[in-house]
């Protein structure tokens, strides 16, 4: 009896594991895609955070006349 209750709680923990993660991983896809469509660069680089702080700062002109 002992074991069938372990076993029976494993299998209840791993459902609350699964459901965790895939609610984690729903909610970063729908905040991530979204995002990336919009900027087509990753947030976390360099790059996207600080090039057009610089450029704009030094008044380089990308070469279609903007900013990025």
């Amino acid at each position: 009896m002992r074991g069938d209750m372990q076993i029976i709680r494993w299998f209840f923990l791993g459902i609350v594991v699964d459901v965790v993660l895939v609610e984690y991983i729903g909610v970063y896809l729908c905040i991530r895609i979204p995002v990336s469509i919009v900027t087509k660069k990753d947030p976390s680089s360099f790059e996207f955070r600080f090039a057009p702080w610089i450029d704009r700062l030094l008044g380089y002109p990308r070469p279609h006349g903007g900013f990025r």
